[in-house]
């Protein structure tokens, strides 16, 4: 059937949508009748528009001067079902999530495409790109740093993932002189002949994914093998444990083949899919005097003569003193005097300490990355706290007792370890890699000054880097922030990294700071979920005003089923 895809401009596409037994027709046809009811007279016009070209009939192009939109704003369909079609009154269609012709994944079929389809005989999944939508498809060519907030379900990894795979695939044109886009060749020539070679690295595109989940990694990873796979033409590899994952004994997630440090890390990592704890270690590893170089004399001389078993040790070493939220709790907060913790529960307490107390930055912070006592009682005002002054007095003396029993038992906090990070490299800089693009997914699972450390290893300000998330999604306990904050935050500090470099260069001094992207459309839940999530997410925006952000309601192209009732 006909269709329009908005590229460079709008055209016509043939679309497929199935392929099924002839017994199948009719039943295919009610539903996509069913659909194309949905659709505005305008684009129906357009697909049944017609360009003649001597004997042939061409596509048609238009102009992208406004957009063609493609649904009736409100619309109301009838369902086709197997018995015919019932008079139900729905919101577009009627069906389970995973049936859903509304939610079919396309892809563009070429030459290379059916080429690579046709030579994978190695019975490996294959991975190619798929085509997203409008809203997606203009965050993914957005030339700019950028912030792109979504509920579960919107596509914010997909828009990361894919905005990474195009550049890889633009650097592999222009670097092997490929015939393409001249624009877009020009471009990715200035990431190879730019600003980035002073450092004396090899030459080729250094992009690095970080998320807070190591799960989430490794299935990234593994999309990305395959799909590099496709743009190579079959003949890209990776070894096997390049990239991934391995459970050590005592749980903790170790990326074993991938270096703790920074400095010349191997091409065949890149691009580099990282957790953030990974993240730290090979920062740490690439600053002068190891954080954890403190713990080192509490590991076992039997080891000391192998440098696997010692990382391993050092590894688990590095567990057993942290101090999560688990072990504040169960190990610190029975111990703080109850005149302190009365009506106050271990949890907000936790947050406030490692969010604002020791994770924010900015006014109030002093020297040794701590927020003053009086900044933090005033914060009670400045973001329309639940927490009243005396609340915050107490939770201010509880963080000093917390410090001294923890600095007692010879353990740390992974914002001690990121505090410890940012002196260090004040002090002598940071001489690893530097990263042209950077893309952090699950961003509202990092404080304030963790994110900050990004911007030691990209000086792209300017293009480099994509923070992707969702305050209402936050799975660390001790996190606390809006994506208003982040915003302020790259403005702020990032800016202050670039200003006098910029100069230099003869480029100003402003840097600018993209709006936020806001994702509606879900792909995952159909609409009687979403309703009854946003109810929720109402309550929380009447009751917990400054605890997350205020997003459109999500939409979804299905009405869904009915529950079942037992």
């Amino acid at each position: 059937m006909v269709d329009i895809a908005k590229r460079e401009d709008y055209s016509q596409v043939m679309k497929v949508w199935d392929i099924v037994p002839t017994t199948d027709i009719s039943k295919l046809v009610k539903r996509l009748d069913n659909i194309f009811g949905m659709y505005t007279d305008e684009y129906i016009s357009h697909c049944l528009a017609k360009c003649v070209e001597g004997k042939m009939e061409v596509p048609m192009h238009w102009k992208i001067s406004s957009d063609i939109i493609r649904f009736k704003k409100n619309c109301k369909a009838s369902v086709a079902e197997e018995d015919g079609v019932i008079d139900v009154n729905t919101y577009m269609e009627n069906s389970k999530v995973n049936d859903s012709l509304l939610l079919m994944k396309f892809y563009s079929l070429s030459s290379g495409i059916v080429k690579h389809l046709l030579t994978a005989d190695d019975g490996k999944e294959i991975d190619i790109p798929f085509e997203v939508n409008d809203e997606e498809e203009e965050i993914i060519m957005f030339p700019r740093s950028s912030f792109i907030l979504g509920r579960s379900g919107t596509g914010k990894t997909t828009v990361l993932t894919m905005k990474l795979i195009q550049r890889e695939q633009r650097y592999l044109i222009s670097s092997e002189g490929i015939k393409g886009d001249s624009s877009q060749i020009a471009n990715w020539k200035y990431v190879q002949q730019g600003d980035f070679q002073d450092s004396g690295q090899e030459d080729f595109l250094r992009q690095i994914f970080v998320t807070v989940s190591p799960k989430l990694c490794s299935a990234i990873r593994s999309q990305l093998n395959r799909l590099q796979s496709f743009m190579s033409g079959g003949n890209y590899s990776s070894s096997s444990g390049s990239s991934e994952m391995h459970d050590i004994s005592d749980g903790l997630t170790d990326f074993s083949d991938i270096p703790d440090c920074l400095l010349n890390i191997p091409r065949k990592h890149y691009p580099l899919i990282i957790s953030f704890r990974k993240f730290l270690m090979m920062l740490d590893g690439t600053v002068q005097n190891s954080f954890f170089n403190r713990f080192r004399s509490s590991i076992p001389l039997s080891v000391d003569g192998n440098r696997e078993s010692k990382s391993l040790a050092l590894q688990a070493l590095r567990q057993s003193k942290e101090v999560n939220y688990d072990r504040f709790a169960a190990a610190y907060w029975p111990h703080f005097s109850s005149q302190l913790t009365s009506k106050l529960d271990p949890s907000t307490v936790y947050t406030q300490i490692m969010s604002h107390i020791k994770g924010g930055l900015g006014i109030g912070v002093s020297h040794d990355g701590i927020l003053g006592r009086e900044d933090f009682i005033e914060l009670s005002e400045a973001r329309a706290s639940t927490l009243n002054c005396e609340q915050r007095k107490r939770i201010y003396d509880i963080f000093l007792d917390y410090q001294k029993k923890k600095g007692k038992k010879g353990e740390y906090d992974l914002s001690d370890l990121v505090i410890d990070l940012h002196h260090r490299l004040i002090m002598d800089g940071c001489k690893g890699e530097n990263f042209h693009f950077v893309y952090i997914d699950e961003v509202q699972d990092l404080t304030m000054r963790q994110i900050a450390l990004f911007k030691y290893v990209c000086k792209n300000f300017d293009e480099g880097f994509v923070f992707a998330g969702d305050t209402a999604q936050t799975i660390d306990r001790g996190i606390d922030f809006r994506f208003q904050d982040i915003r302020s935050l790259f403005y702020r500090e990032f800016r202050s990294e670039v200003k006098n470099e910029y100069k230099m260069r003869g480029k100003g001094n402003e840097l600018r700071v993209s709006e936020i992207f806001s994702l509606s459309q879900n792909f995952r839940t159909h609409d009687g979920l979403l309703k009854l999530a946003q109810s929720v997410i109402d309550l929380l925006y009447r009751f917990f005003p400054s605890s997350i952000d205020v997003l459109k309601p999500e939409t979804s192209l299905i009405n869904g089923e009915a529950p079942v009732k037992y």
